[in-house]
């Protein structure tokens, strides 16, 4: 699916918290793009993105990681060390109701392989928001009537907090009871 003339057959893919993911092939690579496109069309219609700003870096600041390993190895004239970073908006409409359109920022961090010219890395480095952010608030809301934010005038009753509960002191045993006899 991905051009094995643009990445590398062992590109790595690193994913920021809470999805601290990283694959480190082309096939593992494809499979979470795949996932992620897929996902992303389950849950909303009218799906858009747009580059909003890409930025050139001759000489990288590399991050510890197998870029890093890889160009480590060998004496890498400076030079040679290319990166990208892209940042790209991505809008939909969620499926799921409130159907307000939804935006997302995202900042990735391409890394060039100074030999063959592909790219061997790609770091995720923010989504803001994060994916399916409000969806528990929304189920709850929806299921519950509960909301974590104060809906003054809404009718929502405040999430309920956890709270520790106290041990009963009394301990209930059973007597093992014999076979033929009753008790």
């Amino acid at each position: 699916m991905l051009p094995s003339d643009v990445f590398s057959q062992h590109v790595v893919l690193k994913l920021p918290a809470p999805f601290p993911i990283k694959v480190s092939s082309l096939a593992a690579y494809s499979m979470a793009f795949s996932i992620a496109r897929n996902g992303m069309s389950a849950l909303h219609t009218d799906l858009s993105a747009s580059l909003e700003r890409m930025t050139f870096s001759p000489q990288p600041n590399l991050p510890d990681n197998r870029a890093d390993m890889l160009l480590s190895r060998k004496s890498v004239p400076q030079h040679r060390r290319k990166q990208i970073r892209v940042l790209v908006s991505v809008s939909g409409i969620p499926r799921l109701p409130p159907h307000k359109e939804a935006t997302w920022q995202t900042s990735s961090l391409y890394t060039f392989s100074p030999y063959s010219g592909l790219i061997i890395s790609h770091e995720v480095e923010t989504i803001r928001p994060l994916p399916g952010e409000g969806v528990a608030e929304w189920v709850m809301s929806r299921l519950l009537g509960w909301t974590t934010r104060h809906a003054a005038g809404e009718g929502a009753m405040p999430a309920p907090r956890a709270m520790a509960v106290e041990p009963e002191p009394e301990v209930v045993r059973f007597k093992r009871q014999e076979r033929g006899r009753h008790q």
